[in-house]
C-alpha cells in the first residue's frame, strides 16, 4: 500500500544467495495491488533455480497475471523465469525452475478474490 521498491533477503537460504528486488513504486496502492504483489512475492520466495536436465521435464505452473505482475515490478523476472516451456488457458509453464509447496491458501484465496 505504500508502494516504493522493496528487497526480499531468504534467510539461510542455499539456493538463490542473493537478495530479490521489486518496484512497486508504479502501483496506485489499492487493496487489489498489495493482494497481486503478495501473491507475486510469495511466489518468487518459493522458486529454486535448477540448470539440471530434470528440470526441463517438470515445469512450474505460474498463473498469468502473476507473470504479467512479476515482469512490470520484479527486476531479476528475465533471470529466473527466461525458460517458457508452454502455455494453456491462464498459465505459463516454466522450467529451470522448482518451487517448493504452498502451506497454506490463504495467498490464494485472497488472489482469487480479485
Amino acid at each position: 500500500m505504500n508502494k516504493g521498491t522493496y528487497t526480499l533477503e531468504r534467510r539461510c537460504d542455499l539456493t538463490i544467495g542473493k537478495p530479490l528486488h521489486f518496484d512497486f513504486s508504479t502501483l496506485e496502492g489499492h487493496a487489489d495491488d498489495a493482494v497481486m504483489a503478495l501473491a507475486s512475492v510469495e511466489k518468487v520466495f518459493r522458486i529454486i533455480p535448477d540448470s539440471s536436465e530434470a528440470s526441463t521435464k517438470k515445469n512450474v505452473r505460474v498463473d498469468k497475471k502473476i507473470i504479467a505482475f512479476l515482469k512490470a515490478h520484479f527486476k531479476e523476472f528475465d533471470e529466473f523465469y527466461s525458460h517458457q516451456a508452454g502455455e494453456d488457458t491462464g498459465y505459463y509453464y516454466y522450467s529451470h525452475i522448482q518451487e517448493d509447496p504452498q502451506d497454506d491458501d490463504l495467498t490464494i484465496w485472497a488472489y482469487e478474490r480479485l
